[in-house]
């Protein structure tokens, strides 16, 4: 079987975030100006950063923040993580930390290298199963007519080179990117079902860049997750944050994605059983 190539050939809308999970500022003073890499990942596993997950696409992450740690998560126990390709090629078959002056693989500040923060940056997670090849991906930097793309890593585990909008609980798939397979793991601790109680009074709505849900939660909650998926190109996700009432079981989700259409999925959860679910669409404009 050939290798499966990804032409990377529409990046999603640059991102805007302030300190996230696993990102951090480097001291006082003034908020630094932005720095941007394209990120993709490919085969049968997750691309996590602080606040995105990627799976089979690609994203143009922007951001003030002083890092952003990558970590590649392969698909149960059967796929492989084969490797990266451009920036964090370096990091074999571990995690990528990307700051604005370079990679540093390990902990921060250890085989770092000086970039220019205004420069085209890419990195990419391959994945596969057993027996398949890795998947190569092309460079997104590289200008129309140029060389060949980032070559994928070799088998066997060795490494390669805000606005307003709402929308109202419902139940099911649907819309221009459609819910992946029932069962997977989605940023934010959301688990994808395909039909759930729904939340008793769900509402979600977007306003002013942030993106909120309300309801109440049945009995039995033990926590509510969230996810956003990016409804014109399937495979990106945001986590939302989550916080519960026990006084009167609310609870209130917001989270703060780039522009564009996002289906937003609500869930309460007992351990790892969803309880009870909302589905809606909004517009972050």
């Amino acid at each position: 079987m050939a290798p499966r190539t990804l032409t990377i050939s529409a990046i999603a809308a640059t991102a805007c975030l302030a300190l996230g999970a696993s990102s951090a500022l480097a001291g006082g003073g003034p908020v630094p100006a932005e720095w941007s890499i394209n990120l993709t990942a490919q085969g049968p596993g997750t691309l996590t950063a602080s606040w995105l997950s990627l799976r089979d696409s690609s994203f143009r992450l922007t951001t003030t923040a002083a890092f952003e740690a990558l970590t590649p998560v392969q698909d149960g126990n059967d796929a492989e993580f084969r490797g990266w390709v451009g920036e964090c090629a370096s990091a074999g078959l571990g995690a990528c930390t990307v700051h604005r002056g370079g990679v540093a693989v390990g902990s921060l500040g250890q085989g770092a290298m000086s970039v220019d923060p205004t420069a085209c940056r890419w990195t990419a997670a391959l994945f596969a199963l057993p027996g398949e090849p890795t998947p190569s991906v092309a460079n997104p930097c590289e200008s129309p007519g140029g060389g060949s793309g980032g070559g994928g890593a070799g088998t066997g585990g060795s490494s390669g080179s805000g606005g307003s909008g709402s929308g109202s609980a419902a139940s099911g798939g649907g819309g221009a990117a459609p819910l992946p397979a029932a069962g997977t793991g989605l940023q934010g601790g959301v688990t994808v079902v395909r039909k759930a109680a729904a939340l008793a009074g769900a509402r979600t709505t977007a306003k002013a860049g942030t993106v909120r849900a309300t309801g109440r939660y049945p009995r039995g909650t033990t926590r509510m997750a969230q996810s956003l998926l990016l409804m014109s190109q399937s495979g990106v996700a945001v986590a939302g944050r989550c916080r519960i009432t026990r006084a009167n079981r609310t609870f209130t989700c917001t989270a703060k994605p780039p522009k564009g259409r996002w289906r937003v999925l609500t869930q309460a959860k007992r351990g790892k059983t969803v309880l009870a679910q909302s589905s809606a669409i909004v517009t972050v404009r």
